[in-house]
């Protein structure tokens, strides 16, 4: 049987049973009551008749008396009386009585009308001829006054066994109405029990024993063995469950397969990590320790000057590599957080791949290592990206290039690839080593945080692992991607790609050549050299060593440097010097500073109208810092630690425009 063709059977039951045992019950005890209703009027009936009785015993009285003595007066206040007593039985005869009730009713009335009319006849007589009349009828009214007297103790007589006999009728009707509205009750609660336990058995148990199974098979792995049995969508339930509880066991195999791999990764991510830390402990310490310890013998050493110039270059490099670290470290913070955005901006890709170059030709030298970089093709002249993001990733690829290679030497080669379709133009920089190579197992894993190619990478050649995941991060948020090909102990060939942004109009070179070692020291020598500077600088920075420091490099080139400790000493000075000859040419502004900071005061300068060029110093390098300097007013942007030939080349620079500003 059908599940719904089961519930609506016992439904049909319960309720036929239910309306036929209501309706039957409803009208025994309905029909009871209305034999209550009507022995409570039969009650009410006879203490009417009981009232009437007595008024009529009292009138027989005073007719018996009156006859008696003859006394005409009497006569009409009784004459009243007996109409007061035609009343009383006409109200009795108009209530709903049973017809034998109203047919001695009628009798009584007749009898009391015949009584009536007899007074009525005397009375219009005369009290002389009524009094005549009143003696010789006294014989037939006191008959009829006895006869009214009978009647009505007869009518008595017969309510009162009538209405004993409606009571004891009634209840014996009652107590039948009551066993059988019991045995009524019984009957139904009989069948409510066997359709329940018919329920029961072929519906609640198979389902019970459904739950029951696939509880045992979540909780504790049993097998779900259960035979399909009930109706037919209690068997379709138990089958659908079955194959459900079979995919869950399934999918929790998985899960706990899935979760077992997880914990491994976890577990091979946090040795890493705590690699990376040792590994990251170690890089800090062995810059610092040579740090402190040259500092220490510079200051206390009695060696010639030229042993001390050796202290402090040690010192210099050591510093270098020690920022280069925390740059990695904070990189890679900022790029987890996903904080990092990238600054597009068209620049020239010659002159940052040169500055590149430049850099790494000193490394590349101090290893005996050749290096080039190789243009193939036409090149664009500018291109829309990031520039500081590009040159960071060279600086990575090449750094690690030349630290990994102990003989033979490192090539950088740029080309164009144009898209195909819709895809963007893109610049390929490919830098090519014949260091030691890389597994093809490697290939990947060097792309994660924390990762070298092995343990022993670290230990000989040192470094955190983090280079190469921020370069692919930063590579990618620059619309491109790095990828490398090699094998091991026969170098390695990391390709860079950038989108290059909109090209239309913009001139393509493609006479750039090769730029050997020899020309890039060449114009590494040309290069270094004192810069001569002229020209007013106002220097706001409230730390000491920090102050003097700036200072010393401004003055050692030529310039005139003027000192604000604070904010508000800045605004004051560059207020008071504006509209005079000796106006300041630039302005380096400390952004953290004691009373009014360098945001504070570039705002109130721009808002009085100085337009002079204002160049922002801060020790917050992350990402956003550029930009709220810029949106305080800064015209430029330089990050402590200072570099020196950066800082000269962005006061040089502007100083070379002060005559457009000033002249407007």
């Amino acid at each position: 049987m059908r599940l719904h063709h089961h519930i609506g059977l016992i439904i049909i039951i319960c309720s036929l049973g239910g309306v036929g045992l209501s309706f039957g019950l409803g009208g025994a005890w309905e029909e009871t009551g209305v034999g209550y209703a009507q022995l409570s009027m039969n009650s009410a009936t006879l203490n009417n008749v009981a009232r009437l009785r007595k008024s009529t015993t009292q009138w027989h009285a005073e007719v018996e008396e009156m006859a008696s003595t003859g006394d005409y007066a009497r006569l009409e206040g009784l004459q009243h009386r007996t109409l007061d007593l035609r009343r009383h039985i006409w109200t009795l005869r108009g209530q709903e009585l049973a017809a034998e009730y109203d047919s001695q009713l009628e009798h009584i009335y007749s009898v009391i009308a015949r009584a009536d009319s007899l007074m009525r006849s005397t009375i219009r007589m005369g009290e002389d001829k009524g009094s005549e009349y009143l003696v010789k009828r006294q014989t037939d009214l006191r008959s009829e006054s006895f006869a009214l007297v009978q009647a009505i103790g007869t009518f008595e007589e017969f309510l009162q066994a009538s209405a004993q006999r409606d009571e004891n009728e009634l209840h014996r009707r009652t107590i039948w109405i009551q066993q059988f509205s019991l045995m009524a009750l019984l009957g139904y609660a009989v069948v409510v029990v066997v359709l329940w336990s018919w329920t029961v058995v072929s519906l609640i148990r198979p389902i019970r024993a459904l739950i029951d199974a696939a509880r045992g098979s979540m909780e504790r792995g049993e097998p779900f063995e259960l035979e399909a049995r009930g109706p037919k969508e209690v068997v379709t339930l138990t089958r659908s469950i079955s194959t459900l509880v079979s995919g869950l066991q399934a999918s929790q195999e998985s899960m706990e397969r899935s979760i077992e791999e997880r914990t491994s990764e976890l577990v091979r991510a946090n040795r890493a990590k705590s690699e990376f830390l040792a590994n990251v402990s170690h890089e800090i310490r062995t810059p610092l320790t040579a740090i402190l310890g040259y500092a220490e013998l510079a200051v206390e050493s009695t060696e010639s000057e030229e042993t001390r110039r050796d202290y402090l270059n040690t010192i210099h490099s050591n510093s270098h590599h020690l920022l280069e670290i925390i740059n990695d470290i904070l990189d890679l913070s900022k790029i987890e957080a996903g904080r990092v955005t990238a600054e597009l901006v068209r620049f020239s890709p010659q002159q940052t791949v040169g500055d590149v170059a430049h850099l790494m030709a000193v490394r590349a030298k101090e290893k005996n290592l050749s290096f080039s970089a190789e243009y193939v093709g036409p090149i664009p002249a500018t291109i829309q990206s990031d520039p500081t993001r590009l040159r960071q990733i060279l600086i990575n690829l090449l750094g690690n290039a030349i630290k990994f290679t102990r003989t033979g030497g490192v090539k950088l080669v740029v080309r164009m690839h144009e898209g195909i379709g819709d895809a963007p133009s893109q610049l390929a920089f490919e830098v090519i080593d014949t260091g030691i190579g890389l597994t093809d197992a490697k290939h990947s894993e060097i792309f994660e945080p924390f990762s070298q190619a092995d343990a022993s990478t670290t230990r000989r050649f040192g470094g955190t692992g983090l280079g190469l995941a921020i370069s692919k991060s930063l590579a990618e948020l620059l619309g491109g991607d790095i990828s490398v090909t090699g094998n091991h102990d026969r170098g390695s060939s990391f390709k860079l790609s950038i989108d290059t942004g909109p090209l239309d109009d913009i001139e393509m070179h493609d006479d750039l050549g090769v730029l050997q070692l020899d020309d890039i020291n060449s114009s590494l020598q040309a290069a270094i050299h004192k810069a001569s500077l002229e020209g007013r600088v106002l220097l706001a920075e409230d730390g000491d060593d920090n102050r003097r420091l700036i200072s010393t490099i401004l003055t050692q080139c030529g310039l005139e440097v003027h000192i604000a400790t604070n904010g508000r000493e800045a605004v004051d000075l560059v207020t008071a010097a504006w509209h005079g000859p000796d106006s300041y040419d630039v302005i380096l502004m400390d952004m953290q500073m004691p009373e009014v900071d360098g945001y504070a005061a570039t705002s109130q300068l721009r808002e009085a109208g100085y337009r002079g060029p204002i160049i922002a110093l801060t020790a917050h390098a992350m990402i956003g810092s550029r930009s709220e300097c810029l949106e305080a007013g800064c015209d430029d942007f330089a990050t402590k630690p200072l570099d020196r030939k950066v800082l000269l080349g962005l006061v040089e620079e502007w100083i070379s425009v002060k005559d457009d500003w000033k002249e407007s």
